[in-house]
């Protein structure tokens, strides 16, 4: 059996369903404002993000944003990064190979990373004046993947809501720079973009994937472009018609993608076809997908 797992922010919950046909297999409660979800099959373990108790609408001003580790059942619960370390958790994504969370904090306008245990944690990139937080909204980074290929990280700024001023940037992991507001490597890969929000990389086709919840006509959908050495090439939006696009996470033949009006989604990789897969009575913001296997380390 193949489980999609997607984050509830508005229930404070994480929840596995069957990804055949969505039935909740269990929840696991008190998630806090969770947004990044990455799955451990090896080892048993989830881990997410959380933007923070307090809010004023959309907006986390404040540094009580962190990310947590459990078991794949909800237990043993563990924190990770916080105790205002951070502000606002975005999206989350797992090197396993190298056992290393790599995630962005939106309001506190850096990319950040940690070992699975929570040591080593470092600021890889920080954008926006550092004496006036939280950071302009221009340099608010949201979304991130990795390109080993390349040893480089991605991610997005998405700029004001339906401003059309959201963009993709890249760096390297590792960085001659002690000061991550100095970093001399980062490239803007496209900019004057809707409002650019999670990403995934293909590492197989390099083939960079993207949700954005600006303005339609180019906003609210799932994009598409080639990644090489030079930057990002034949961008396409190759579906629309979402309502806050978010989540985004891929199997072998299918992306998901999750919205803030509870909805579910599956593009086909083979038809290009677009289905509403599902429909919640909550907020989704990210998605994950694994197997049954990971349920017998519970």
């Amino acid at each position: 059996m193949d489980i999609l797992i997607y984050l509830d922010i508005l229930g404070n919950k994480i929840v596995f369903t069957d990804k055949n046909n969505y039935e909740t297999l269990f929840e696991i409660k008190d998630a806090g404002a969770a947004d990044g979800i990455q799955v451990d099959e090896a080892n048993g373990k989830i881990y997410w993000t959380d933007m923070g108790r307090y809010h004023e609408g959309e907006v986390f001003p404040k540094n009580d944003g962190a990310v947590w580790k459990a078991d794949i059942d909800g237990k043993n619960k563990t924190l990770l990064v916080g105790n205002g370390d951070m502000y606002t958790g975005k999206q989350l994504c797992l090197d396993h190979e190298a056992q290393v969370l790599y995630f962005c904090d939106r309001e506190g306008g850096r990319v950040l990373s940690c070992k699975t245990d929570g040591s080593n944690f470092k600021t890889l990139v920080s954008r926006g004046k550092r004496d006036s937080l939280p950071v302009d909204i221009l340099d608010q980074c949201v979304g991130i993947t990795l390109d080993k290929k390349r040893k480089s990280i991605l991610w997005t700024q998405k700029g004001p809501s339906k401003g059309g001023l959201g963009a993709i940037y890249r760096c390297g992991m590792v960085t001659n720079s002690d000061d991550p507001e100095k970093r001399n490597d980062i490239e803007v890969l496209r900019d004057k973009l809707p409002e650019p929000i999670d990403l995934y990389f293909d590492t197989d086709c390099d083939t960079l994937y993207w949700t954005d919840r600006g303005k339609e006509p180019e906003g609210n959908s799932l994009n598409k472009a080639k990644l090489d050495d030079e930057g990002l090439s034949n961008h396409q939006v190759i579906a629309t018609g979402f309502k806050e696009t978010i989540g985004l996470e891929r199997d072998e033949d299918n992306l998901y993608i999750a919205d803030l009006s509870g909805a579910l989604y599956k593009f086909s990789l083979q038809t290009g076809t677009l289905t509403k897969e599902h429909q919640t009575a909550g907020m989704i913001t990210g998605v994950a997908v694994t197997n049954s296997k990971v349920l017998a380390l519970k």
